[in-house]
């Protein structure tokens, strides 16, 4: 990736729960408002516009015949004739959006829209603002949303009847950065005494197959970034929530860790979609609520045993033979667990570990010293794949 900023955005946001950020976002299809063949209809629609192109250009225009409601939209040429493009934002009270302007490379305009709303208690009530980032993609007339500003600022009455704020309230200021083909997104987050710790301190996204995916965590510690292990579309660091997105039919069945040791976690998850065992979660709590029943929106996956086929890392699988995976990994490392007795095939490049439930009438290595000397059985395969 080229280390040249295309275009940064400052955002200032407060928010009102931090929610663990999305690891995927799908585009989608914009609109379609009407299509124009009046060539003087579009100068009209041109003139005194700050954004226009050869082939494209944003104009406000009436919403669906309603006269005292205009919109934004992106107007592109289709051969003789232009088509016209809403960009989302729905229309009510104490709503707006406007325009930011197109991304250094040209591929991406960006807009964002704005809301606001009001409610009251008892005694008091709250004011909610919450303002997107729309990323459009030119070519191919899609978008995503991306929350990036959002306020949640309480007040209450005194006996008198007048309002005043209670100064009670997080907020987050999240910079999105354009480079090439990525979208690097840094959060710094804030309460009512100063600076805290982010939950969600950002990522790197790629821009990829109409989606806009994240592939690298952000470590303010260490002011870098490291890689997001996949199964599937699974991650290491969704919610048990966020799988269920990525698989509607997902499900979760609560049992005893028989996979790790006696340091590891006592219960985990068996996770089955379409009538297959996918694998075994093991997660940790995103916040520590007492008293409450399973919460998935509550639960990240930091280890997954992959049981299935289906899921390929690079061209590892556990259909592959140990001869097939040192042949393409001769360096990797192969290792007997003291506490398990299980023997253990680490491939540094994929970050994953080929786990065999082996003893000593079946190992798959010769060993000196706990060392690993040569292969004994190349036939075999792995148990399950364990990726942290």
């Amino acid at each position: 990736m080229k280390h040249s900023i295309s275009i940064l955005i400052l955002l200032f946001s407060y928010l009102f729960s931090f929610g663990q950020e999305k690891y995927s976002y799908e585009f989608e299809k914009l609109d379609i408002t009407d299509t124009i063949y009046n060539n003087e209809e579009i100068k009209s629609l041109k003139s005194d516009i700050e954004y226009s192109y050869s082939d494209y250009f944003f104009a406000d225009r009436y919403f669906k015949g309603e006269i005292e409601e205009t919109i934004h939209c992106m107007i592109k040429k289709n051969h003789d004739y232009w088509i016209s493009y809403a960009i989302p934002y729905e229309y009510g009270l104490n709503q707006s959006s406007f325009l930011i302007g197109p991304s250094e490379n040209k591929k991406y305009f960006l807009a964002s829209s704005y809301y606001n709303h009001l409610s009251h208690e008892a005694g008091g009530g709250n004011e909610n603002t919450i303002e997107k980032l729309i990323i459009i993609d030119i070519e191919n007339n899609s978008y995503v949303q991306i929350k990036s500003y959002t306020k949640d600022q309480y007040w209450q009455q005194d006996e008198e009847g007048e309002s005043y704020i209670v100064n009670d309230q997080n907020s987050m200021i999240s910079k999105f950065i354009f480079e090439d083909n990525h979208l690097i997104i840094l959060n710094t987050c804030l309460n009512s005494e100063g600076m805290e710790d982010c939950p969600n301190p950002g990522g790197l996204y790629e821009f990829k197959n109409n989606k806009l995916r994240k592939i690298k965590n952000y470590n303010p510690l260490k002011l870098g970034f490291t890689a997001i292990n996949y199964i599937g579309e699974i991650a290491i660091g969704m919610t048990l929530e966020e799988v269920k997105l990525v698989y509607p039919n997902v499900q979760f069945i609560q049992k005893e860790n028989i996979y790790g040791s006696c340091a590891d976690a006592k219960t985990g998850y068996e996770v089955w979609n379409d009538n297959e065992l996918l694998g075994f979660i093991i997660t940790k709590p995103a916040d520590k609520i007492e008293g409450e029943e399973i919460n998935y929106a509550n639960q990240i996956i930091v280890q997954f045993l992959v049981f299935s086929a289906k899921f390929n890392f690079e061209k590892i699988s556990i259909n592959n033979k140990v001869s097939e995976v040192l042949k393409m990994y001769p360096k990797a490392n192969v290792r007997i667990d003291l506490l398990t007795e299980w023997e253990h095939i680490y491939i540094k490049d994929l970050n994953i570990e080929l786990i065999f439930k082996t003893d000593e009438n079946n190992r798959i290595g010769i060993y000196k010293n706990e060392e690993f000397v040569q292969l004994k059985n190349g036939k075999a395969k792995a148990n399950f794949i364990q990726v942290n």
